[in-house]
Order: C-alpha cells, then structure tokens, then sequence
C-alpha cells in the first residue's frame, strides 16, 4: 500500500476551534432580529447539527432566555426525557451553576408504571417526576410522547414548569408534538411558562443538551463576572 501524507488541520485547539466555528456560523443568523441572550442558543444549535438553515426552524418564546437563566440562578432542576440529553449537558458549567439534572427513564418504578398502565416510559417517567417538574426546566430531546404528556398535565392539571425545550426528533409524533407546544403558546404565556422548539421531524438529545448548555453559559459567565 502506498503511503499517504495525512496533514493535520490547521487549528489544533478546541476553543479556537469553537471560536472560528462560531465566527463563521455569525454570517448566515444576520436576518434575524434576536432579544437578549438568545443568539447564543441558534448559533450553539447550528454549531451542533452543522446546518445553518435550521435557525428558521427554531421557535422560541418573548420570555425563554429570561425565564430559563432565572431559574438556572433559583439552582432548578433540569429533567430530561432521556438519558443521552443528561450525558450532553456541560458537567464543568452544571457544577458552578449548582442544578441536578434528572432523568428517571431507567427508574424501575417508572418501568412498572408503564407497564400497568401500558404507555411509553417517557409518558411514565413524566407522571413519576411531576412533583419535581414542577418550575424545572423540562427538555425533551428524544420523546415526542414525553412533550404530548407534560403539554397534557399543564392543560388538564396543575404542572408548571418554568421552561419546555421541546425538540424531540423522529417521525412519528415529533414534529406534530412541537406543533402542539408553539400552538399553546397564549396559554403557556399566560401561565409564564418558556418554552423553545424545532420544527419537523429534526430534533434530538444532542439539540437539548446544547440548548441548555448554551444557558448555563450565560449563567456561568454572570457568576464568574460577580
């Protein structure tokens, strides 16, 4: 076999790797009018799915940046709907802000629940941690059954969490259940409920770690600036 002269890229170092990712993701998010705090996020999500054209997928509410970094700062509890969103989050940036992060999808009382009941185990784990839910920050990153089910308990019931990140990924379900959490948007409002979305069948555990990494930036850049 002959041999090939492989060269190593050129920048070698992760955070000016990240820093030029970032400069050149900036060019493609000019058309948008951003409040405060929130192109942080857009370009964290485009710098993740290396595709720029999913910022027009991104739905996002007046009040998520502000909602979401108050309640990172009130030490909140991230849930998750699977274990993968959890794995992703930033565990450097989760320590200095001080939040758990808690996904109860592999809890053996949840896999009992739902096979009593006869539902997913997201749905399950949903109804398991809804003490804990409520004025968490709940993402949804894989389930679009867990988004159906907690949208269900803010309308039917009594659940408030502070924030939704609702971007579960496939194609079945998915893309119907984010429709459903931008079209409760009045009501989400009213009860100052966050929320943020992706459009479609695109999504992922990857996308809601990232979303809630690009908070706890914020937040760890406000601790450490004190």
């Amino acid at each position: 076999m002959s041999k090939v002269k492989i060269e190593r890229p050129k920048i070698m170092d992760p955070r000016e790797i990240e820093a030029t990712s970032m400069a050149i993701i900036e060019p493609y998010l000019k058309e948008f009018q951003f409040r405060s705090g929130e192109k942080e996020i857009y370009k964290r999500v485009i710098h993740t799915t290396g595709e720029p054209s999913i910022a027009s997928q991104i739905k996002i509410s007046p009040n998520f940046v502000s909602v979401t970094t108050a309640a990172l700062r009130r030490k909140c509890t991230i849930i998750t709907d699977a274990e993968m969103v959890k794995a992703g989050i930033n565990k450097r940036n989760l320590t200095i802000c001080g939040n758990d992060v808690v996904c109860a999808i592999h809890d053996p009382e949840v896999i009992k629940l739902a096979q009593k009941v006869g539902t997913t185990r997201a749905v399950a784990a949903v109804s398991y941690l809804a003490p804990e839910i409520e004025q968490s920050i709940f993402a949804v990153g894989n389930a679009p059954t867990a988004l159906y089910e907690v949208l269900r308990l803010i309308v039917e019931g009594d659940l408030r969490p502070a924030a939704i990140i609702g971007v579960p990924v496939g194609f079945v379900g998915a893309a119907e259940s984010k429709e459903l959490l931008i079209s409760l948007a009045p009501q989400l409002a009213e009860m100052g409920i966050a929320w943020i979305a992706l459009q479609g069948t695109r999504g992922g555990s990857a996308i809601a770690a990232t979303i809630i990494n690009a908070l706890l930036i914020q937040v760890t850049r406000e601790e450490q600036n004190v």
